[in-house]
């Protein structure tokens, strides 16, 4: 029996010796459930299974798969779970130490059971055999209480839902508090409005005027029409109305710019209730107007198309009613930053519910609005100011609650208001703003530059412009010095009227004038009630008056006087003297001059010993002296011969000659320092007619370059005597008097010999070629 015994034994150990000791293994305590938790990213429960590779004794190659089991809910014997009895199977099919896993996407029923996982793996025994191991333990976890010890976002809303009470709807009134609504409202307005009306469309740019049409950007007359302009909200199929016309502009001369669509209608519509709807919409207060539609407009081409209409004003208070915890609608207000609704206590952006228990059921939310910082002021004014000052500036007297004063370290060229006088010399400007409000005072200063004026240090460049303001070069300002802007009229009161004029100018002249440095005039018209008025000493003191505000409002640097014809001396020199006083007065460096024609027969009539003290430049109109009889309208010099005998053309009337001007000028005591000669950019044409050469109108230079200087019907002369060329026709019939290139030239080489202020020109628009103006710059070294 011994003997069987320590058989049977020696047996038993050399089968344990061969299949690796496997009897007595117990892998149950290699594996285990290590961790449990919250898994926001799958929204539910993230679980780590362990190895103890001391324990396992296995190669990780004969592992084939690795898992946990999961029960929810209670059950009996946690730690016998298998694969059999799981509700849940998680594996991987390879060895991984940890091995992580995940349970996703709870149920709001789920969070508050327990789960019980217990970990496993399979591995391929010794025979090729496939065996699987549980872990001897078990893991439960509740994911609520996982979430109470959590503060990840899922956690919180766990804890949300499972401790949820049950919560009333509330009636919120908004008070705006000085803001206004943003879009953010619209789907509050019509979650919880009514439509005031409901209208249908029917064709897209309907011009029958019998349906209500939608009109795209494509159209833009329909006068007739009353029109809501509307611009989408970005929620869906919402819109609001931004601008009205009561069926009396055209689209494009309603002056609404940012809109998308627009419904029209016409008083003949067939469909009434859409007539009267649009038309009262249109005749009264409906900015902001919500109008929902029930299709895209992106893609409407015609056809039936519902639209709703729920009244909104941007800045009325509401009322609207919440149950959710949902965003509440945004507002907005010049110069503060929106931080939310108060109801006294907390301050909200999202609707914070209210239990029922609590027995609330209205409560009222104030807009809140924080003051801009003084780092966003200056941000903000560095956007608003130039670094190079041209004309006046803006400079705000509040800013989001503040009240803001200004100090300037130059008043005299910019003024705490904001007034600009252009400095003789380039000048750096410091302006300091203060902003002030209950217990803040801060300072903070910006540096801005001051270009100069030009130079009227002889020779002076200058110019008329009369017509095609719109078509300056930048070659007009490089040159110019002085731009003298015509007209403004005068009425017998010494009232100024010319909107379209100062209109051209405002948008033309000035913005290029101010970065150059030019001296921007206004002229007075030669039509003016001149007499009337000069003879009136109340309207005298008006005329200077308006003359006055006219160059503070439009920022002019000065005012030239254009009397001509039938000129009372005594009359011109009061005038002069009132107004050369008060613009002095108003800023003493400011220009007054006056056009003054050449010639023996002018000067005369203008009391130039007494009224030259009041004119600082004498614009002398040594053009269009004479007309007629072959004479030269423009000449340098005189000539008493005809230069064309034969045709008898080219020769000077007595005293008609720049040359003879200045001296008559200087008789009556005017320094030739005050007087500015002028020249032609235009022609005299004169026609032979029965013998003798008469006016026949005037022709621009433009004209005489592209019709008469490479026309072979014509020669062009150039007479060294006068000074000036001049046109004539090969068959003696035509004859044109002119200003060239040369006679520019020799006209700027007198000015620097007799020492002259400088050279001007009538006008800008008669040469587009640039041919002239080129030569007066290079004449006068510009």
């Amino acid at each position: 029996m011994k003997k069987r015994t320590i058989a049977l034994f020696l047996f038993i150990a050399s089968v344990l010796f061969l299949f690796g000791c496997e009897f007595f293994d117990d892998r149950t305590k290699a594996i285990s459930v290590s961790t449990v938790a919250l898994d926001g990213e799958v929204r539910g429960l993230g679980v780590e299974v362990s190895f103890d590779e001391k324990q396992l004794r296995l190669s990780e190659d004969d592992i084939v798969e690795v898992g946990v089991v999961a029960v929810k809910g209670e059950t009996e014997e946690p730690g016998a779970i298998t694969k059999e009895d799981a509700d849940h199977i998680l594996s991987v099919f390879e060895f991984a130490n940890p091995a992580e896993f995940a349970l996703a996407e709870l149920t709001e029923e789920e969070y508050e059971l327990a789960f019980t996982f217990r970990a496993y793996f399979i591995y391929i025994d010794k025979a090729g055999a496939e065996q699987i191991i549980y872990g001897e333990g078990y893991f439960q976890a509740v994911p609520y209480e996982l979430a109470k010890k959590s503060d990840s976002e899922f956690a919180r809303e766990i804890v949300a839902i499972v401790e949820a009470e049950d919560y009333a709807t509330v009636r919120v009134t908004f008070e705006l508090n000085g803001g206004h609504w943003t879009d953010e409202v619209v789907p509050f307005v019509v979650a919880s409005g009514v439509p005031s009306a409901t209208l249908t469309v029917t064709a897209l740019n309907d011009q029958s005027a019998k349906k209500l049409t939608l009109l795209d950007k494509r159209v833009s007359l329909f006068q007739y029409y009353y029109k809501l302009f509307i611009k989408g909200t970005g929620a869906g199929n919402a819109y609001r109305i931004v601008g009205i016309n009561p069926a009396t502009k055209d689209i494009i001369r309603s002056q609404v710019d940012d809109y998308d669509f627009i419904l029209a209608v016409h008083e003949l519509c067939e469909d009434t209730v859409a007539f009267e709807t649009v038309r009262d919409l249109a005749t009264e207060d409906a900015i902001g107007t919500v109008v929902v539609f029930d299709d895209n407009l992106s893609n409407y081409a015609g056809g039936q198309l519902s639209c709703s209409f729920y009244p909104l004003q941007p800045d009325e208070d509401l009322e609207m009613e919440f149950l959710e915890e949902v965003a509440l609608p945004g507002a907005e207000r010049d110069g503060y930053h929106f931080s939310g609704w108060s109801d006294g206590e907390e301050i909200y952006t999202v609707f914070p519910r209210y239990p029922e228990a609590e027995g609330i059921t209205a409560v009222t939310y104030t807009a809140v609005w924080e003051l801009y910082s003084i780092e966003e002021f200056t941000a903000y004014m560095n956007e608003l100011l130039p670094k190079t000052i041209y004309g006046d500036l803006e400079l705000p007297d509040a800013y989001s609650g503040y009240a803001v004063t200004w100090a300037s370290s130059h008043p005299d060229i910019m003024s705490p208001e904001g007034k600009y006088h252009q400095p003789l010399s380039a000048t750096f400007i410091t302006l300091t703003a203060t902003l002030k409000t209950t217990g803040i005072e801060e300072s903070v200063s910006f540096t801005l530059k001051a270009e100069a004026y030009k130079s009227l240090a002889s020779p002076i460049a200058s110019t008329y412009i009369y017509r095609n303001y719109h078509l300056v070069t930048d070659a007009f300002f490089d040159t110019l010095d002085i731009i003298n802007c015509a007209f403004l009229t005068a009425s017998a009161d010494g009232s100024l009227y010319g909107s379209s004029v100062l209109n051209n100018i405002t948008t033309y002249i000035m913005p290029k004038a101010r970065e150059r440095g030019c001296w921007v005039l206004f002229s007075v018209a030669p039509d003016s009630a001149w007499t009337a008025m000069a003879s009136n000493p109340t309207a005298r003191a008006n005329f200077a008056d308006n003359i006055v505000k006219i160059i503070n409002e439009y920022g002019f640097d000065g005012v030239d006087i254009d009397w001509e014809g039938s000129v009372n001396g005594t009359y011109f020199t009061l005038m002069m003297e009132e107004v050369y006083t008060k613009v002095k007065a108003n800023n003493p460096r400011h220009l007054v001059t006056a056009a003054i024609a050449g010639g023996q027969w002018q000067p005369p009539y203008y009391n130039l010993k007494n009224s030259s003290q009041y004119i600082d430049y004498i614009n002398m109109m040594t053009y269009s002296m004479v007309s007629n009889n072959g004479y030269y309208q423009n000449n340098l010099y005189p000539r008493s011969t005809f230069h064309n005998p034969t045709y008898g053309v080219g020769k000077s009337l007595a005293s008609c000659s720049v040359q003879e001007s200045i001296a008559i000028f200087r008789g009556y005591q005017v320094p030739v320092s005050k007087i500015i000669v002028g020249v032609a950019f235009y022609g005299v044409k004169q026609v032979k007619q029965d013998g003798a050469w008469k006016s026949s109108g005037s022709v621009f230079y433009t004209s005489i370059a592209s019709s008469y200087l490479n026309n072979p019907a014509y020669t062009a002369y150039f007479d060294e005597v006068a000074g000036v060329p001049y046109i004539l026709k090969n068959d003696g019939t035509e004859f044109i008097s002119y200003d060239d290139a040369r006679s520019i030239q020799m006209k700027c080489d007198y000015i620097y010999t007799e020492g002259l202020a400088g050279m001007m020109y009538w006008e800008n628009g008669c040469d587009t070629t640039g041919t002239l103006l080129q030569a007066m710059r290079i004449g006068l070294h510009k």
